[in-house]
C-alpha cells in the first residue's frame, strides 16, 4: 500500500505504475489531480472515489449549510467547490460512502456505482471498550470531549440537551467544547464544569 498527497502528482504517478487499484480520497478535479486521474485510466486501474459527504450535490449541500451560522462568502465559497469534487467522483469506476443516504443520491443523481462502507471503531478501540465496559471507577472524572469548527454549532445545539442531562446526573463528568463552540449554558452550576479550549 502506497499513500501520497494528491498535490504531488510526480509522486503519485510513480507510486500508481506498481499498483491495480488507486483510492482517491476527497480529491478536487483540480489540474493535479486530473493528469492522476488521466494515468490511473491509462494504466487501466480500477479508480475508487471515497468522498463521503454531500459536499458533491450543490442543491442537498446548501440545504445542510442553512442550518449553521456561517457567513454569505463562506457558503458561496463550499458551494461553488462542489462541482470540482462531483466532477472528480464521476471520474472513478466506483464511489464509496459510509451510509446508504449518500450512496443513493450518488447513484440516482449521478448514475454512478457507489458502495456502502459504514464507519467503524479500530480493533485496538474496540478492545479497549470491551476492557471498561461496565466496569466503575469511584471518585474518578469522566470528561467528554467535543471539537469541530464554528459550522458545527448546529450539531452541539442537537446533543446539548443530552450532554446537560449526563452532567446533572453524573456529578463526576465534565464536558471539554475544543474549538470555535458556541454553547448556550442555562446553568451556572452546569457552566462551571464546562471548559472551552482554542485548536
Amino acid at each position: 500500500v502506497f499513500v501520497s498527497k494528491w498535490s504531488d502528482t510526480e509522486n503519485c504517478i510513480k507510486l500508481m505504475q506498481f499498483c491495480s487499484v488507486v483510492i482517491f480520497y476527497r480529491v478536487p478535479d483540480l489540474d493535479a489531480a486530473a493528469e492522476c486521474f488521466k494515468e490511473a485510466k491509462r494504466l487501466g486501474l480500477r479508480i475508487i472515489y471515497d468522498i463521503d459527504d454531500l459536499i458533491f450535490n450543490e442543491e442537498i449541500y446548501a440545504s445542510a449549510l442553512s442550518r449553521y451560522n456561517i457567513s454569505e462568502q463562506l457558503k458561496d465559497h463550499l458551494l461553488s467547490d462542489a462541482k470540482i469534487y462531483r466532477h472528480a467522483m464521476l471520474r472513478a469506476d466506483e464511489n464509496w460512502f459510509s451510509t446508504k443516504t449518500l450512496c443513493d443520491v450518488s447513484d440516482e443523481e449521478y448514475a454512478t456505482k457507489s458502495i456502502c462502507i459504514p464507519n467503524s471503531i479500530p480493533e485496538e478501540l474496540s478492545g479497549v471498550a470491551e476492557e471498561f465496559y461496565g466496569r466503575k471507577h469511584a471518585g474518578s472524572t469522566v470528561k467528554i470531549f467535543y471539537g469541530a469548527a464554528s459550522p458545527h454549532d448546529k450539531d452541539v445545539e442537537l446533543v446539548q440537551e443530552v450532554l446537560e442531562e449526563i452532567l446533572t446526573r453524573n456529578e463526576n463528568t465534565e464536558l471539554v467544547l475544543i474549538g470555535d463552540i458556541r454553547f448556550n449554558y442555562r446553568s451556572l452550576d452546569l457552566k462551571k464544569r464546562i471548559t472551552k479550549v482554542d485548536r
